[in-house]
């Protein structure tokens, strides 16, 4: 049944894009409000806070989201690639 794969791969990508969003936001909140409070502290315009929250936000994030697509990968879509190579090859 040629569906099931696909279905696997659609879940996959379900869970990685949820997962990603809230740990992408949670990171970028807390980071966010420790930058912002030190850099708040240290007198910096505003202005400059929130350029540099957004982008060092961006990468964390970024960073993040490769971590969770790296698990993803090992503990959904490779079982199902092992099995399926070998029912192929026995």
């Amino acid at each position: 049944m040629q569906t099931e794969p696909e279905i696997r791969y659609l879940k996959s990508f379900i869970l990685y894009t949820i997962i990603a969003l809230i740990t992408g936001m949670v990171i970028g909140a807390i980071q966010g409000a420790i930058l912002g409070a030190i850099l708040g502290g240290a007198g910096i315009d505003v202005r400059t806070i929130q350029i540099t929250c957004g982008i060092t936000g961006f990468v964390f994030g970024a960073v993040a989201s490769f971590f969770i697509f790296r698990w993803i990968i090992r503990t959904q879509i490779l079982p199902q690639l092992a099995k399926h190579y070998e029912q192929q090859h026995p």
